[in-house]
């Protein structure tokens, strides 16, 4: 094989036709689908199947703890065999402790 032969005259390559690209037929019915999207902006706030209206809930501040590893570990096994998070586990103790 020779060279030449394998190489391309940039001058001769030619771009293939355009392709047409079908646009999707617009749709013939407005009313239908402005009647579609005020369906949709009607819908309540808290979802389109609740029957309950959302409890507005209390605004809450974060606090940040610095306990003993060993202290920590003690409340975690606690909190795995009784299926409770470390939030709701000092939050409970605050509302005992201060009889709310």
């Amino acid at each position: 094989m020779s060279a030449t032969k394998n190489k391309l005259d940039p001058n001769k390559l030619v771009l293939p036709g355009k392709k047409e690209i079908s646009k999707p037929a617009t749709n013939s019915q407005p009313q239908l689908v402005e009647t579609a999207v005020q369906k949709i902006h009607e819908q309540p706030e808290n979802g389109a199947g609740d029957s309950k209206p959302k409890k507005q809930e209390e605004v809450t501040r974060r606090t940040t703890l610095d306990i003993p590893e060993s202290l920590h570990k003690a409340i975690k096994r606690r909190l795995i065999d009784n299926g409770q998070t470390i939030k709701d586990y000092f939050l409970d103790l605050a509302k005992k402790d201060l009889g709310l």
